[in-house]
């Protein structure tokens, strides 16, 4: 006699097959549908450098393009349109895919008071802007572009500070990629519409360390004066932009180097040009 197949037990086996196969298939549709809200960050045409644009070009559409960037990862100033950087001079050398802003391209002149600001400054968060000489505070006797540079310092730069305390011996790096955010302008130069010396630089420091920069500059120490001078860093040695904070990680770099090595030298004396020339 045959058996007869047990038909409840099949119906339930299909029934629980059904259950899981619907229960998979909602949690792939719940794993996509999760990778896609991740993905799906709002973005922004921005206008960046095509490639890197050398200091002192003149900028034209085709150097430029847009590209789409996250919100908050880029400057509000940022362009967004190529015509808005046409015509303009690249003050630094700019990186490729580098946004370019109003706040690289502008310059600050000798202001007026109660004069409304054209762009905001573009400040790291946790940091502050601060206004510090071009190179020369305590001692009127020293050539401001002998200590800044030469005024070679641009807006986006990053430089090093030494100081020279003054009432005591000893020179160091006090201050590392420090960013510059402005070149200001010296007031009777920009007055007379002549071409601007700078006199003073604006920064972005950490607020305790913008609190000692001002001690020195402001430093009345018996026996000296407080020395500041201003070094370029190669872009290389430059702290990263972080896409939520800015430049919130500055890169300090040991002051150690090749010793200073004097090779074999015969010094010049009044007695060696009478005898050179028969004085």
């Amino acid at each position: 006699m045959a058996i007869q197949p047990n038909k409840p037990q099949n119906r339930v086996f299909l029934i629980v097959g059904i259950v899981l196969a619907a229960a998979a298939a909602a949690a792939v549709l719940f794993a996509v549908s999760g990778t896609v809200s991740k993905n799906n960050v709002p973005t922004a045409n921005v206008v960046v450098a095509k490639s890197s644009i050398a200091a002192g070009t003149s900028i034209t559409p085709d150097l430029l393009t847009l590209a789409p960037l996250a919100q908050g990862t880029f400057p509000q100033d940022s362009f967004t349109d190529p015509a808005q950087a046409a015509g303009k001079i690249a003050p630094v050398t700019l990186s490729a895919n580098i946004p370019l802003t109003a706040s690289l391209f502008a310059s600050a002149t000798a202001g007026t008071p109660g004069t409304g600001v054209v762009t905001h400054l573009d400040i790291t968060k946790g940091y502050v802007a601060l206004a510090i000489p071009a190179g020369v505070s305590g001692n009127s006797t020293l050539v401001g572009e002998l200590m800044s540079v030469g005024y070679y310092i641009q807006p986006e730069d990053h430089i090093d500070i030494l100081v020279d305390p003054g009432n005591k011996p000893g020179v160091r790096y006090s201050f590392q990629d420090v960013r510059v955010l402005r070149a200001g302008a010296s007031t009777g130069a920009a007055a007379a519409g002549a071409s601007a010396a700078v006199n003073s630089y604006v920064v972005e420091l950490p607020r305790n360390q913008a609190e000692i920069l001002t001690a020195l500059i402001t430093s009345h120490a018996p026996g000296g004066e407080t020395i500041l001078k201003y070094v370029l860093r190669p872009q290389a040695e430059w702290g990263k932009r972080d896409a939520t904070n800015g430049f919130d990680k500055p890169n300090y770099e040991s002051s150690t180097g090749t010793p200073l090595a004097l090779g074999a030298d015969t010094p010049v004396t009044p007695e060696l040009l009478n005898s050179l020339f028969q004085h």
